[in-house]
């Protein structure tokens, strides 16, 4: 998924991929900040929904920048976690235009 997202986006904007959530939380306790987040509910070592809650700890002003995205078969936990938070979600398989229109909106927030 990392290497398309980064073909996707990479002509127009630089884009980092994590292959997993503590690679993830590494980049960011190092200093690395991202205009948008692109994050998988299911990950190895460290889930979407935990990446999410240790970035509010050590991250708040990163949180409205995460956008999840899913296969679809969630288990409650993570269903109950995205449901209480006001992030997008999108389902895979997603089309690009729903994408690319999140990832603007959250672009022109900040501008």
């Amino acid at each position: 998924m990392g290497s398309v997202l980064r073909r996707i986006f990479g002509a127009a904007h630089d884009v980092t991929v994590a292959e997993h959530g503590k690679m993830a939380l590494a980049l960011l306790d190092g200093g690395a900040d991202f205009d948008v987040v692109l994050c998988d509910v299911v990950m190895p070592d460290l889930s979407g929904p935990q990446l999410y809650e240790t970035v509010r700890q050590r991250h708040p002003r990163l949180l409205d920048r995460f956008i999840f995205i899913t296969g679809g078969a969630l288990h409650e936990k993570s269903s109950l976690f995205l449901a209480s938070i006001a992030n997008p979600v999108l389902q895979k398989p997603f089309e690009l235009g729903p994408l690319r229109e999140l990832v603007r909106r959250l672009l022109n927030r900040g501008s």
